[in-house]
């Protein structure tokens, strides 16, 4: 990515974690009656990266001081520019 970005990059994730969790599963049981929802939702959430995961993952990237931040509700916020 740092590689193809002359500025840098942005993006926003799900992170994997129990509040996650049980936020998918309660608002695919409220929110919809669609089984696909019901299903990816959470499975999207285990899927997902925890902010410690995220934090390795740039430094095995060689990618120094990434911005990495806990969003609400159970998100990431990543940032990352070139120095």
């Amino acid at each position: 990515m740092a590689a193809a970005s002359s500025i840098g990059f942005v993006f926003s994730d799900l992170l994997r974690t129990r509040l996650g969790l049980f936020l998918a599963y309660l608002g695919t049981t409220v929110l919809t009656s669609s089984s696909v929802a019901r299903i990816d939702g959470p499975l999207s959430v285990k899927a997902a990266r925890t902010l410690k995961e995220y934090h390795d993952l740039f430094h095995s990237a060689c990618l120094e001081r990434p911005d990495i931040r806990h969003a609400w509700p159970e998100r990431a916020l990543v940032s990352w520019s070139h120095s």
